[in-house]
């Protein structure tokens, strides 16, 4: 009788332990909503802190970052973009780190609706907001064109929003007081 009870038991340890061990190695998925007003390029121009063309070069690991003390702490993503071209405020440098909310860390992921999407080797026109914390693409995917180098389009998630390159930046330009 006793070693039916030890043999129970240890099925039973062995079973809350797999159990457990399943939980918690499956991954968790958090989503983060945003909801952001139409701006089109005058106003994305004037409310944005940078904006610069270039190519992202580098994805760094994501980790969690407390973004202001109030605030939970969520997982952010930094992305390296070489820059070819400042449009506004430019720099100095070579390279600016934009950071992305989302990510994955450990088992956690992190996904945020209306976040842009930035990939290795693609050149892009951002549209950049900077506080302490660092630089963001300004007001979701309003503030991303991939430049199509082959067609010359600034091509964005919207595709109404889609221009030719020259155009884009032309319009730019005005905003800044600068002509074409």
């Amino acid at each position: 009788m006793r070693k039916k009870i030890l043999i129970l038991s240890a099925i039973i340890v062995i079973a809350g332990g797999l159990v457990t061990w399943y939980f918690v190695s499956q991954p968790k998925t958090i989503t983060v909503s945003r909801i952001y007003p139409f701006m089109d390029v005058p106003e994305l121009t004037q409310k944005a802190d940078i904006i610069v063309v270039g190519t992202i070069t580098k994805k760094l690991p994501s980790r969690w970052v407390r973004m202001y003390p109030q605030e939970e702490p969520g997982i952010y993503t930094d992305v390296v973009v070489e820059v070819e071209e400042y449009l506004k405020n430019p720099l100095g440098q070579k390279e600016v780190t934009v950071r992305l909310s989302g990510g994955t860390v450990g088992n956690v992921i992190q996904v945020t609706m209306d976040e842009v999407t930035l990939n290795l080797g693609e050149k892009v026109l951002l549209f950049l907001t900077k506080d302490m914390k660092g630089n963001f693409v300004s007001w979701g995917e309003q503030g991303k064109y991939t430049i199509d180098e082959v067609r010359g389009m600034a091509v964005n998630e919207d595709t109404a929003r889609n221009l030719p390159v020259k155009q884009l930046k032309t319009q730019i330009e005005e905003v800044m007081g600068k002509s074409p």
